[in-house]
């Protein structure tokens, strides 16, 4: 009634006279939203013989959970009032598994958002992730690099970015993270600028920049 609540829940099952196609598929979702904080958690499962028959199943044979917790702060200040509407403390975790168990993924995001009273958002926060390579990774464009060998990687990025106010007709946002990058570092930037001509529309104009830097015999790119 008071629309604090709000969830999804499906589960799919494929149907075959062959056994390896005879898998299934599920997902939940639950939130809970008030004032001042809100807390969402998911989990979806894949199993490995999981036959969509339409559509696109981008990884088999997992299961994946996430909690987002965010906690609201409403400016009381006359002066800070005027120009922030609302500051969100954020925390996100996520953890990707076999279905047998066995952890292949996890991230873990602490960070903050800032909303305007022009419609304007910024964000910034701290992303710890951990991978389990199961097959050599190249993320250079050099085809001739060593590429990352099997295993467990764990690493730490920034995060950050700005998106303008909508009601401009001129309009600048921009985002990047960096920090390390499996067994080196890592730095993007995106800039993206945009002018509204009324009534011919929105022209806009992109540009990205990634640098990746590994140790030796490892790719490098930029």
């Amino acid at each position: 009634k008071n629309n604090h609540w709000s969830g999804e829940w499906f589960y799919h099952r494929s149907f075959s006279p062959l056994k390896q196609k005879q898998g299934g598929s599920m997902a939940h979702y639950l939130g809970y939203n008030v004032r001042k904080f809100s807390i969402n958690t998911s989990y979806f499962r894949v199993e490995d013989n999981f036959d969509a028959e339409v559509g696109f199943v981008p990884r088999k044979g997992i299961d994946n959970g996430g909690l987002r917790f965010t906690y609201k702060i409403y400016p009381s200040s006359p002066f800070w009032s005027k120009y922030i509407n609302q500051l969100q403390l954020l925390m996100n975790g996520n953890l990707t598994t076999s279905n047998t168990l066995e952890r292949l993924e996890h991230s873990l995001f602490i960070g903050q958002e800032w909303f305007f009273q022009n419609q304007s958002r910024f964000y910034f926060g701290v992303n710890n992730r951990y991978t389990n390579l199961t097959t050599p990774f190249n993320p250079g464009n050099n085809t001739s690099a060593t590429p990352l060998s099997i295993g467990d990687y764990t690493f730490t990025q920034w995060e950050l970015a700005y998106n303008d106010s909508p009601s401009r007709y001129f309009q600048c946002s921009f985002a990047s993270y960096g920090g390390e990058f499996y067994n080196g570092d890592i730095v993007q930037a995106s800039v993206a600028l945009s002018y509204r001509v009324q009534p011919l529309g929105k022209f806009s104009v992109q540009s990205s920049f990634t640098k990746i830097h590994l140790p030796s015999p490892y790719a490098q790119t930029s």
